[in-house]
């Protein structure tokens, strides 16, 4: 296929009249015209003027209509691919992949193949076609590395990365964004706004795959390149992401820093949600810090305003984050409705019903009143894996093995801390995954 197009280029068409006329590159240069420029026509590195195919076909011996009707095809072809891509960015799929067929129509191609695949792609997958976006990509990656064309390569491998990310194959994503960002350091090493992109949506990807070390490096690296993006929407997104990574790997002082810079560029910038989210984290930071009394004076504005946006979720999270604030503070009734109205919000497979059950579980065992313990960890253990939230899963495992051990159930405490330790070592794999994103055939197996 590759063959095919640079078979019929207007470069290979001028090569091949050259030498049909017994010239050399040399020879045909006359004037204005030096085989440097000869050379770059026949490669198709430049585009010739007029003036310059007049020249080209008198040298030849042929009509320059004969070269200019290629020069206006190519042209016409070009056009249309910066339409599609126009459309494309705009987020029309359909309408990108109407003109995308009109190219593939014509008889001659000027344009790679590779590339008009990979356009395809993207517009099914902006048609929201998964399973034969992800069949495409999987072709498309091919051609492109056979083409030889690193910019497209990283481009490529950029989409397909951003589309598995979406999808929800982290280390699949890993991997191609990855190797989109090596392609990209041979083809436009000064490309910042995207490298800023892969290393955030590679830190998403560590995230999503329970390593935060790796994420918050990751995260770092975007950071590093916000001088040059000079964007505040790209600096707020690092912000909240840092803030929720500061979180994991328990540098409070840090979240709490990064959560009040992101919070204020969403005022900024007027994202309503966003900027109760932001607040959200802030809240949950003094939670973990133990500042139970300044969580509380945040959490019931911030249970009403989700309710005035209508998100219910958000507002689950809410009255569990209260809830645990409660509980710590003694107000053991307090603490029980608010989770009451936790899980009234969301449906009972949703991770945020197990939080509330966990949540339960706790207030129940700091009561005494432990008869409903174990079921309520074994649910919440159960969604919380449904939704691959491994971490507290295992946090749920353990809490069940204390169960047992104080109530004298020595078997059932090691086979919960067995399943814990199965998990982890299941966390652990995920995470060497990463390091092997060199091996590809390794990750795709």
């Amino acid at each position: 296929m590759i063959a095919d197009y640079e078979s019929h280029t207007l470069g290979a068409k001028i090569r091949s009249l050259r030498l049909a006329a017994g010239l050399t590159q040399g020879q045909l240069a006359q004037g204005e015209i030096t085989p440097g420029l000869i050379s770059q026509i026949e490669s198709n590195r430049v585009a010739p003027s007029a003036r310059v195919i007049e020249l080209i076909a008198e040298q030849i011996g042929v009509e320059p209509a004969e070269l200019l009707l290629e020069v206006e095809a190519r042209s016409r072809q070009l056009q249309q691919l910066r339409r599609a891509r126009e459309r494309l960015q705009a987020g029309n799929g359909a309408g990108a992949d109407a003109v995308l067929r009109d190219i593939g129509l014509d008889q001659v191609l000027y344009v790679p193949p590779a590339e008009l695949k990979l356009l395809k792609t993207f517009a099914k997958e902006l048609q929201g076609d998964d399973v034969q976006t992800r069949k495409m990509y999987a072709e498309v990656e091919l051609e492109v590395f056979l083409s030889g064309d690193t910019a497209l390569a990283a481009e490529s491998m950029q989409r397909q990365g951003d589309f598995l990310l979406k999808t929800g194959q982290s280390a699949l994503a890993y991997y191609s964004l990855d190797q989109a960002k090596r392609f990209l350091l041979q083809s436009a090493p000064d490309d910042w706004s995207r490298f800023f992109a892969l290393s955030r949506n590679m830190a998403l990807c560590a995230y999503q795959l329970q390593d935060s070390q790796r994420a918050l490096f990751l995260a770092k690296e975007a950071e590093s390149y916000l001088d040059r993006v000079e964007s505040r929407e790209d600096a707020v997104e690092v912000y909240h992401l840092m803030s929720a990574l500061y979180i994991e790997v328990q540098d409070l002082e840090k979240a709490l820093a990064y959560a009040k810079r992101a919070k204020t560029l969403y005022q900024e910038l007027m994202w309503d949600e966003a900027v109760l989210d932001a607040t959200m984290n802030q809240a949950v930071i003094h939670r973990l810090r133990k500042q139970y009394q300044q969580a509380m004076k945040i959490l019931p504005g911030l249970i009403n305003d989700y309710y005035l946006q209508g998100r219910p979720v958000r507002q689950a999270n809410a009255w569990i984050e209260r809830a645990v604030c409660e509980h710590h503070l003694g107000l053991f009734e307090d603490a029980r409705r608010s989770l009451d109205r936790s899980r009234s919000l969301v449906p009972p497979d949703s991770v945020e019903y197990a939080g509330a059950e966990r949540a339960r579980a706790d207030l129940l065992t700091a009561l005494g009143q432990t008869a409903d313990v174990p079921d309520l960890l074994e649910t919440a253990v159960r969604l919380f894996l449904q939704h691959e939230a491994v971490t507290e899963a295992i946090s749920g495992l353990q809490a069940l093995a204390r169960h047992y051990r104080k109530s004298g159930q020595g078997l059932r405490a090691k086979g919960c801390q067995a399943r814990a330790n199965g998990l982890r070592i299941r966390a652990d794999n995920a995470r060497r995954t990463l390091e092997l994103s060199d091996q590809v055939v390794d990750i795709r197996a």
